[in-house]
């Protein structure tokens, strides 16, 4: 229904736990997928009190958790390779945009910099 229907206290297995508890098996049963942040706590409770349900991970943090990795694999690149690496901190920014762009929406300039 794309609406909140509950808010419980707390960021802890238990505190979901409470909410799942207060449904109805059957409500339960007709639960199809569960939008949280990658939190192991929310995880747990969902996948022992709705365990046929898919998890949705929110894409404000899939992103963050994506910016990372890509800055970590510039770090370690750069400093393995300092004498290869072509690209500078600037240059690094606009290829993390483009990777970060969805394919229907790259420019020209931004797929030619992914190709390379």
């Amino acid at each position: 229904t794309k609406t909140v229907v509950h808010i419980e206290p707390g960021r802890s297995t238990e505190s979901l736990a409470a909410f799942y508890e207060q449904q109805h098996e059957s409500d339960l049963d007709s639960i199809e997928s569960v939008s949280m942040d990658g939190s192991k706590a929310y995880r747990v409770a969902t996948e022992e009190h709705v365990p046929n349900a898919r998890i949705c991970f929110d894409p404000f943090h899939v992103m963050q958790w994506v910016n990372r990795a890509l800055d970590r694999v510039f770090s370690d690149a750069s400093s393995a390779n300092r004498r290869r690496i072509e690209l500078s901190s600037g240059s690094w920014r606009k290829v993390r945009t483009a990777l970060r762009t969805g394919a229907e929406r790259l420019t020209d300039q931004r797929r030619a910099l992914l190709d390379t």
